[in-house]
């Protein structure tokens, strides 16, 4: 039977403190056919996320877990979700819990931050969100929302200076939008993408 280290291998989530734990094999989910794995998420911390002062003297324990089911995107062409385990901790200077954060998700967020970057890669190209979110078997919301969530962190306010080198494309955007196409422009050398305008023609 496969180790933990086995199946996370395999599955290619080389994260440090997240384990999967075991294979549940296939389970209907939405109504549709699903792979299943169970994984567990720890580590000591060394200071509260809350106060944080310094985990001393065991200042800081273990408090329990929080479940939650996050999509891991299409393995073997199939939609994977994990049942993942986090380890809450308890606070004993200011008597407040929080809970284990890892790279793989974002806190309070049930879509892998690997789904998240398929996205991104999707929508550079010319291919609609309601594609995009086919071809990752999600809802176009879901797509949409994290297209707003990336432009709104990157938008550059006017007296930012823009790189030396740039590099723009176009893709297909929602029906929402008054052009067919959206506008997207990065740093060339950095990838750092600077703003995603909603229409790729020049307002009157």
């Amino acid at each position: 039977m496969p180790t933990c280290n086995d199946i996370s291998e395999m599955l290619g989530i080389n994260i440090k403190n997240l384990k999967i734990t075991q294979n549940l094999g296939l389970h209907v989910h939405k109504n549709v056919k699903a792979l299943l794995y169970e994984g567990q998420l720890t580590y000591h911390p060394s200071a509260c996320a809350c106060c944080g002062i310094k985990n001393d003297a065991h200042l800081i324990i273990k408090h329990g877990f929080r479940k939650t089911k996050v999509y891991m995107g299409l393995i073997f062409e199939r939609p994977a979700y994990l049942k993942l385990k986090k380890q809450r901790f308890y606070c004993k200077a200011c008597q407040q819990t929080f809970t284990a954060q890892t790279p793989y998700i974002q806190p309070r967020c049930t879509i892998s931050n690997e789904v998240k970057c398929m996205m991104i890669r999707k929508l550079s190209k010319v291919i609609s969100e309601k594609d995009v979110a086919e071809s990752l078997c999600v809802s176009p919301s879901t797509v949409h929302r994290h297209l707003k969530e990336v432009s709104d962190s990157v938008k550059t306010q006017a007296h930012h200076v823009l790189p030396e080198h740039l590099a723009f494309d176009e893709f297909k955007s929602t029906k929402g939008v008054e052009g067919a196409m959206s506008f997207i422009y990065c740093d060339s050398v950095t990838h750092d993408i600077i703003d995603i305008l909603p229409d790729r023609r020049k307002h009157k």
